[in-house]
């Protein structure tokens, strides 16, 4: 019995987002890269008009993930941990969070 592996093209986008966070206004900056391969299973269309789909299909689809995501607002990592904090101590550990950052700034 033989296995025969085969290994399908990638297509890959980088996307970036620098914003503040929108609890201590910190700025944040996040990287992410989207993939999708060419093969296929990976296919566009419905009935008949049903194809693979082309390396520009998949760019165009990648940069529309890549807008929506980097349209989100993201948190800092402090203000992240403060509110995962227990609801009794979150305002006391946002308001020291907050002042953390007045003072660094």
């Amino acid at each position: 019995m033989f296995t025969e592996t085969i290994r399908f093209e990638e297509v890959k986008r980088q996307f970036t987002r620098s914003s503040p966070c929108p609890s201590c206004g910190k700025k944040v900056r996040r990287q992410r890269t989207f993939s999708q391969t060419i093969n296929p299973f990976n296919q566009s269309g419905e009935g008949a008009d049903r194809h693979v789909k082309s390396r520009r299909e998949i760019w165009d689809e990648l940069a529309e993930t890549g807008a929506k995501w980097r349209a989100q607002a993201e948190m800092c990592s402090d203000c992240k941990a403060a509110s995962g904090a227990s609801s009794g101590s979150l305002a006391a550990a946002l308001i020291a969070h907050l002042k953390n950052c007045e003072a660094s700034q």
